[in-house]
């Protein structure tokens, strides 16, 4: 009698849940509850306060005041900033800077417009990713319940609202993989794949960690112009004005990509240049990032830990990093139980995508096989640069960010579900979803980011907090 009871009630939770995430308004729901909580934090959270909000919102004002040019070949000020010459990501910058520009838009105003717009860009990469979702025959329970997870997590709420070039990144990212997804299962067409070259190009100027990304992308485009050349041949010869729109926009952003990465590489033979190889030293010593880095190479420390105990240090810290709140120069406690549950579900997803390799018998099923391996891929990548970094400086924690792997958050979480969904039964899955939210709302999200007192202000009288005295340059190891 109590079995019958005990399964009576399991087959009504069941059914009940999947009524609730299957249900089409509760996309609409999940969208707007993400738009409560970010339009609280764009208000109440100090300006400067977000991670390295500072820099970027000072960068985008030195194009406002100084350069109405994407490529400046000049630079007699904002040192602070580091070299603004050659640096490989600075679109972002340059594109919010004409937004101000044109709607004359300055202090107080303009930072909360620039979030405005940043957040804008965060939607819309979870509206394009539901999309591509539908498009690949993701079930909406997958699909709502990772996007409802994502939504309730700590940094990605923070990073939504942030001055941020990632939100940049992960719009490129988004609308890559919803083009790549096209171009895998619908027909093949040369307007989608110059779409895509040319998001690939903005992400390459925008920020470094979408290089990965972006590499990974140019063998996709290389083997589908190799395999589809008698097509792209015949689509040229019947260009339409969508085409031709799409050609020069491939040429003027590819230009600039060529400009910047492509010179980079054939002139200091790497993309990313050092401060002092552009300007003088002494300058360059304006820049934080420079000072601390010159610091550290004249005191390094010896590393304390092998690879063996790196990488799960690493795993660990990178999670806080997520689940947790990381702020300039302020954290908030991570729970334990969130931050393992987290790393159990990464390993589960990756399980899952063994399962998935072996069973692929379709365009969608092999997209998503390869677009988890592309997110395993830049996972070691974002792992090899910090180890390199930690051998070479001796300090464990040094730009070692959660954040750095957000351009590919989304697509882990989605993807990473459905890998799930291929290995556990469906009370299982079912038990873990939410065990996994309850956990997310009790020691993620908003409910964390508000008890920073330090982090949050007033909602009913905002305390925006603007200081680029004291607060661009300082210094502070691991962070």
């Amino acid at each position: 009698m109590v079995n019958n009871s005990l399964q009576g009630l399991q087959l009504y939770t069941s059914r009940l849940f999947t009524d609730i995430f299957e249900n089409k308004k509760t996309k609409a729901f999940i969208y707007l509850l993400f738009i409560a909580q970010a339009l609280f934090l764009l208000l109440s959270v100090k300006i400067g306060y977000l991670p390295d909000e500072l820099t970027h919102i000072r960068f985008i004002e030195f194009y406002q005041h100084n350069s109405l040019r994407p490529i400046v070949t000049e630079q007699t000020s904002y040192f602070e900033l580091g070299d603004i010459t050659r640096i490989s990501g600075y679109l972002y910058h340059y594109l919010m800077s004409l937004i101000m520009r044109v709607f004359g838009l300055s202090g107080i105003i303009s930072y909360l417009v620039m979030r405005v717009i940043s957040f804008a860009m965060i939607l819309a990469s979870l509206v394009i990713f539901a999309r591509t979702a539908q498009l690949l025959k993701i079930r909406s329970t997958i699909t709502n319940v990772a996007l409802l997870a994502l939504t309730l997590t700590s940094q990605f709420l923070l990073m939504s609202i942030a001055v941020n070039s990632d939100a940049l990144v992960i719009l490129s990212t988004s609308v890559c993989i919803f083009l790549a997804a096209q171009l895998v299962v619908n027909r093949f067409t040369l307007n989608r794949l110059l779409a895509l070259m040319i998001f690939v190009c903005v992400g390459s100027i925008t920020k470094r960690t979408f290089l990965p990304i972006g590499l990974m992308f140019t063998v996709f485009i290389v083997v589908l112009i190799v395999k589809n050349w008698a097509v792209i041949l015949a689509q040229l010869r019947k260009l339409n004005y969508i085409s031709l729109l799409l050609i020069a926009a491939f040429l003027i952003i590819g230009g600039l990509a060529v400009e910047r990465v492509g010179y980079n590489l054939y002139r200091y033979h790497k993309i990313e240049v050092a401060c002092d190889l552009v300007h003088d030293s002494d300058d360059c010593r304006e820049f934080g990032v420079f000072r601390r880095n010159d610091y550290l190479a004249d005191n390094p420390q010896n590393p304390k830990l092998n690879i063996f105990e790196f990488m799960p240090a690493w795993a660990v810290r990178m999670t806080k990093g997520i689940v947790g709140t990381q702020t300039w120069r302020r954290s908030a406690p991570s729970s334990s139980a969130t931050v393992y549950t987290f790393l159990g579900l990464i390993s589960l997803s990756v399980l899952g995508m063994l399962r998935l390799f072996k069973s692929a018998n379709d365009n969608k099923s092999w997209f998503i096989v390869l677009s988890l391996l592309g997110c395993l891929v830049f996972i070691i990548v974002a792992f090899g640069a910090n180890y390199i970094t930690y051998i070479k400086y001796g300090i464990f924690g040094l730009a070692l960010q959660g954040r750095y792997i957000f351009p590919i958050i989304i697509a882990l979480h989605i993807f990473g579900a459905v890998a799930i969904a291929k290995i556990l039964p469906k009370k299982a899955l079912l038990v873990l979803s939410t065990i996994y939210i309850l956990l997310l709302v009790i020691t993620s999200g908003l409910v964390v980011i508000i008890k920073s007192n330090e982090l949050v202000a007033d909602p009913l009288h905002p305390v925006l907090i603007f200081d680029t005295q004291n607060s661009v340059s300082q210094f502070e190891p691991g962070y």
